[in-house]
């Protein structure tokens, strides 16, 4: 009598324990309904394995299981937001699984507007976010077409002072392109065009 009674609350607290993994999971798919057809809609949301949270599973745990209160919070140190991490569909409380993000170049220098005189020296300068590599080519265009590539390789510092050659043509219409050299998707090119004029 005492073994049965003993088996049926282990069994109780098993169920318990499974109906509210469950209830969590379902509270999951509920408050982020893209996850529902990923890896992401599992126990293993909150759990590194069996009953053994993941950071993301203690600071839930820790909110008292509210998902809201811990949006904003980056529980595997990764450097990204538990949000950010959900809504890019990675896991959210493993540090080795992050969001890829893109990365883009912005061209600041030219303007547009400006006349470069040939035998002179003009700088480009730009901007940079993410994964964009250690060097950049710098190119010159005009109406749409490749006139000169200015610098084959230089480093992507986010500045560079070039000589404005006498064999290029003179007039309007051109624009600088900064082209990253690791992933030659990733370039930007001056808001405006810009002349060059006889120095």
């Amino acid at each position: 009598m005492r073994v049965r009674v003993c088996i049926l609350v282990v069994v109780a607290l098993c169920c318990t324990v499974a109906h509210a993994k469950n209830e969590y999971l379902f509270a999951a798919g509920l408050k982020y309904p893209d996850i529902t057809t990923t890896s992401l809609y599992d126990c293993s949301l909150c759990h590194a394995s069996g009953d053994n949270r993941n950071p993301f599973g203690m600071d839930f745990e820790a909110s008292d299981h509210n998902f809201d209160a811990i949006e904003n919070e980056d529980s595997d140190h990764d450097g990204f937001s538990n949000i950010t991490e959900i809504e890019r569909l990675t896991w959210p409380g493993n540090p080795l699984s992050f969001p890829f993000i893109m990365g883009t170049i912005k061209v600041l220098k030219p303007k547009g507007g400006e006349a470069w005189s040939v035998g002179t020296k003009a700088t480009v300068t730009w901007e940079f976010d993410g994964d964009v590599g250690d060097e950049v080519s710098i190119e010159l265009w005009r109406n749409g077409e490749k006139v000169a590539t200015v610098k084959d390789a230089t480093p992507n510092d986010g500045k560079q002072k070039i000589k404005v050659k006498g064999s290029w043509p003179r007039g309007s219409g051109f624009r600088v392109r900064v082209r990253s050299l690791s992933d030659l998707s990733i370039v930007d090119e001056c808001d405006a065009s810009f002349s060059i004029v006889k120095g």
